[in-house]
């Protein structure tokens, strides 16, 4: 194995020696270079760069892992003519073509350049290029661009012949992209282009299209431009008219492949005609009108169609959806309509196995190297009752083993067991809960400037709700084990909406009732003896909501290619509020005190979360980005407050672990500079700190190491700074509070720190395997910083007196944020 692996290392460093194999004449492209004349200035020039680079050519080869050169191991393959399975593999995995210096190819990148200088606005653009070959077989090509002046609108006037266009062009003047004082740039050109062929078919010129609108036309003085945008009529002399909607038809079971039609059924609903080529309706006419945004007689509107293609698709019944328009045969004026659907399989099963690998203390100080296995499977029927209603049922079953020191016999083998069963009924239609949105969104909280009503629901999110929401049942159960610790069941059920835009997801649960049981072996009740903050908070849990149980939302931002894009979350959920408020009106009446008894020690949870965070990735060149990430939560209790309870365990925040702050295991940090020091620990336990509030920001470089055959590996390095803090002072877990100020008790031991004191840091180091369909991570944390002292330091010498280590190994899926 030894020798084995010394002459693959052989053979890679072999590939590093290129020059034996080019000729004399022959040169490698090693980098390309665009910079701006001296003197010369552009506004965001990074951002126009960054665009240009892939536009020249050839482009310089990559590197296998950082060090060896791919097109060394393409031309030694071309020396050799090796046709073994290994040298197979490195053709297709490694070997990357050479990037040969062709001047003819550099030329063209150079007006290619000139090209998109003009096409920005930069009309006197010249640009050179510079061939360095003072390397041996090496090239590097500059492209030096002297942009000359900024031409600007100084005039712009838009030139329209039909009276109605032009009342209609001159009504949306404030949203005109073309403006005096603005860069004459190509791509705000065709972006008005667009928006002017939107305003007109959304206002039934139907027979308006791009070549409507004549090529601009301008004449500048200097970097002056007067500029005119003319709207040509129809060919042949003729105007453009306002077309209607005419007759709508709908086949909802079309088959591709027939050669001929039947009619089974032929109905109409809400003006929308029906045709079924069986005798049965596999989706109800009433699902197929809601879902059709026009209608026979109104003005013809091109986002209505587009509106209903999309939410047609959306039904998640149909596999294809074809929307033709076709001259009506009685009215000039009107178009008609044939939708055409083709069905989907109404009925699926899907399997997924999954193997996970963990490390871990055991209970008795040894170590668990734990294998996961995991199957899930799940089977949908999306069209359950002939509205396009969609069942799903999800099943999942895992369990991990401890290989650990084989043979032994006292070693323990089964760690965890867990399984799941969750069914869910979606609704492609709003379903208004108790008339809430309807009721709030009629109250007027003020009038705008013009004098119309603000809604506490605006207008736009109501009829957005009421077109695209979709409405959610769900039922789960899930059972979980973890050996020598604790079992816990969970059941609950939600009612709430999914609604989806092209930037923002909002999911809005309004019913949600959860009960939590759990069952403590005699190990873990050790463990909650000696730790009040997990008496308080893990335990039985019933978790209620009647009006309003969470919100999350989601939006992307792409604010262009060198600022990167934005990501928000913002995640609130609150249980127990509603039945507070009854609660509290009883104990009124019945002069009683204190919650409702659910059972023996049960209650019901009464609390609020909040947690927030914004993620940004910037590229900083054609192939590497930094991402950083900012996290924040919050998490509180309410009513009857004597009655010492903290916010439920399984809300609460926490710590370390693969998405979080990368040196520590998950919950093995904090809370604050709380140094969890009991037995169980310093043996080497499982970690379980968590608290109410959390802190944390990650920036990570990203980009490409290598190519592997179809998928693409990526390397990170990265830098997690953070902690986890209790809003309420904890006796039991001292410094764990947040605070701005130094505060002792009457001993004059340290109650508080200011927390930027108590912050962890690590960084680290990792690998992203881009296998097309799912991202797989393998990331190394190194602490750094301790939240804590370790012998007088925050600052780690020496580990191994701490029960953690100074590396955490995590896996995980997808990027962490």
């Amino acid at each position: 194995m030894t020798w084995g692996l010394c002459a693959v290392s052989l053979w890679v460093c072999g590939g590093c020696g290129i020059n034996k194999f080019l000729s004399e004449d022959q040169y490698l492209v090693r980098k390309n270079k665009v910079e701006l004349a001296k003197g010369q200035s552009v506004p965001n020039w990074r951002t126009y760069a960054l665009e240009i680079y892939p536009r020249l050519e050839p482009q310089p080869n990559g590197r296998f892992f950082f060090a060896f050169r791919r097109e060394g191991f393409y031309l030694r393959q071309q020396a050799k003519r090796d046709s073994s399975r290994f040298s197979r593999f490195v053709r297709e995995i490694i070997a990357e073509e050479p990037a040969f210096l062709d001047t003819s190819a550099v030329e063209q990148s150079r007006l290619r350049v000139r090209a998109y200088m003009l096409n920005r606005g930069y009309f006197e653009a010249q640009v050179t290029s510079d061939i360095d070959t003072t390397g041996r077989h090496a090239a590097h090509v500059t492209y030096k661009v002297a942009p000359g002046p900024m031409f600007r609108y100084d005039s712009l006037r838009y030139e329209v012949q039909n009276e109605a266009i032009a009342a209609l062009v001159d009504s949306t003047r404030a949203s005109r992209l073309l403006k005096e004082g603005v860069r004459v740039d190509a791509r705000d050109y065709d972006a008005e282009v667009l928006r002017l062929v939107s305003l007109m078919r959304d206002n039934g010129y139907a027979d308006f299209y791009a070549n409507s609108i004549a090529p601009l036309e301008a004449d500048s003085s200097h970097a002056d431009v007067d500029a005119a945008l003319r709207i040509l009529p129809p060919l042949e002399g003729g105007r453009h008219r306002v077309y209607t909607v005419g007759d709508v038809t709908i086949f909802p079971d079309v088959d591709p492949l027939a050669t001929a039609t039947t009619v089974g059924i032929d109905t109409t609903f809400d003006g929308v005609r029906i045709i079924y080529e069986t005798d049965e309706m596999h989706v109800l006419p009433r699902t197929l009108a809601e879902n059709v945004f026009f209608r026979s007689g109104e003005i013809y509107n091109q986002s209505q169609i587009a509106k209903t293609n999309l939410l047609l698709n959306q039904l998640g019944v149909f596999r294809l959806v074809n929307i033709q328009q076709v001259p009506s045969a009685e009215d000039d004026g009107a178009i008609d309509f044939l939708v055409e659907l083709t069905p989907a399989a109404r009925r699926a099963f899907v399997g997924d196995p999954n193997v996970s690998f963990t490390d871990r203390q055991s209970v008795t100080g040894g170590q668990l190297t734990l294998i996961g296995l995991q199957a899930a499977g799940s089977f949908s029927d999306n069209n359950v009752a002939g509205g396009a209603e969609k069942l799903t049922i999800t099943g999942d079953i895992g369990v991990e083993f401890n290989f650990a020191r084989l043979g032994q016999g006292s070693t323990q083998r089964l760690n965890t067991f867990e399984t799941g069963l969750t069914g869910s009924l979606e609704l492609p239609r709003f379903v208004d809960y108790l008339g809430v949105y309807k009721t709030l969104h009629g109250f007027e909280t003020s009038k705008d400037p013009e004098g119309k009503p603000v809604r506490f629901i605006s207008d736009e999110f109501y009829g957005a709700l009421r077109d695209r929401a979709i409405t959610r049942v769900s039922l789960s159960g899930r059972y979980v084990s973890l050996l020598n610790f604790y079992e816990t069941n969970t059941l609950s059920g939600t009612f709430g909406y999914t609604l989806t835009n092209a930037r923002e997801q909002y999911t809005i649960n309004h019913l949600g009732l959860e009960y939590f049981r759990v069952v403590a072996a005699p190990d873990f009740q050790r463990i909650l003896a000696l730790t009040p903050f997990l008496q308080r908070s893990f335990g039985d849990q019933v978790f209620t909501a009647f009006l309003f149980r969470n919100v999350a939302y989601a939006r992307v931002d792409q604010t262009g290619l060198w600022k990167g894009n934005w990501t928000y979350l913002v995640d609130f959920e609150q249980s127990g509020a509603e039945l507070l408020a009854v609660n509290a009106l009883t104990n009124v009446i019945s002069k009683a005190e204190g919650p409702y008894a659910l059972g023996p020690g049960l209650d019901y949870a009464r609390y609020g979360r909040l947690a927030v965070s914004v993620s940004q990735s910037v590229p900083i060149d054609l192939k590497n980005s930094v991402a950083w990430r900012l996290a924040s939560g919050a998490a509180r209790t309410y009513g009857f407050g004597q009655f010492n309870r903290d916010v439920p365990y399984v809300r609460q925040f926490f710590g370390g672990g693969a998405n979080s702050l990368r040196g520590w295991a998950a919950r093995a940090v904090g809370p604050g500079a709380y140094r969890d020091t009991t037995q169980f620990n310093t043996q080497g336990g499982i970690p379980f700190q968590q608290a109410d509030f959390r802190l944390e920001a990650n920036v990570e470089l990203r980009g490409p190491l290598t190519q592997v055959s179809a998928t693409q590996l990526y390397y990170a390095l990265f830098v997690d700074i953070g902690n986890i803090w209790t809003l309420r002072q904890d006796p039991t877990r001292p410094l764990s509070q947040l605070s701005v100020r130094n505060r002792v008790d009457e001993n004059g031991r340290a109650i508080t720190q200011p927390f930027w004191q108590q912050v962890a840091v690590n960084t680290g180091f990792g690998l992203r395997w881009d296998i097309q369909f799912i991202l797989l991570r393998f990331d190394v944390g190194i602490k750094l910083r301790n939240p804590y002292e370790i012998d007088g330091t925050h600052w780690p010498k020496a580990f191994n007196k701490d029960y953690d280590s100074r590396f955490n190994i995590g896996i995980g899926l997808n990027y962490p944020f």
